[in-house]
């Protein structure tokens, strides 16, 4: 791929993530507003935009086709970047004033955690397979999996109001 297209592919990426940050969490906002409750609005938005993320990863595997490889790219990327915003909103929902620097310090160390060990990973997976897209399917393989089991999680576990009861925020 030459310089200007892979400067057109990043930029996509950059544009679709920029549109989903700006109309996803108002719409999840504007839900609540509503009345939606927070399982549904929060677990849900955020379950749903890892899942997709994971979903997108799967499928790279499977296709050989440049444009689509780049389109699942983009939105692999761009989903999984709207849950942290969401993420970080129910945290603040659910713990107390008075300890939230320290919770999003802990959030914030062990959501970056993976970026110590990923990558060498990744290489193990590369290098040890029968060819390095053999290796890249296997390390997508496995992000999506990951992904789907976190995704799914959320959509169960994540419910701020009972949260907010139990550890005294605000709900």
């Amino acid at each position: 791929m030459p310089a200007t297209g892979a400067s057109v592919t990043i930029s996509a990426v950059s544009v679709l993530s920029l549109v989903l940050l700006l109309t996803v969490p108002a719409f999840v906002d504007r839900r609540r507003r509503r009345g939606s409750s927070g399982r549904a609005v929060d677990g849900f938005a955020q379950g749903l935009a890892v899942l997709v993320s994971g979903a997108a990863l799967a499928l790279l595997s499977f296709t050989d086709q440049r444009p689509l490889q780049l389109v699942l790219v983009a939105v692999a990327f761009a989903c999984h970047a709207v849950a942290l915003p969401l993420h970080y909103v129910t945290t603040a929902a659910v713990v107390p004033a008075a300890r939230r620097g320290a919770v999003f310090g802990v959030v914030a160390a062990t959501g970056t955690l993976p970026g110590m060990f990923v990558p060498y990973l990744t290489g193990r997976l590369v290098d040890g397979a029968a060819s390095e897209a053999t290796g890249y399917s296997i390390a997508f393989l496995l992000s999506a999996a990951v992904m789907a089991v976190c995704g799914t999680v959320a959509m169960a576990a994540i419910r701020p109001e009972r949260d907010a009861r139990a550890l005294g925020g605000e709900g």
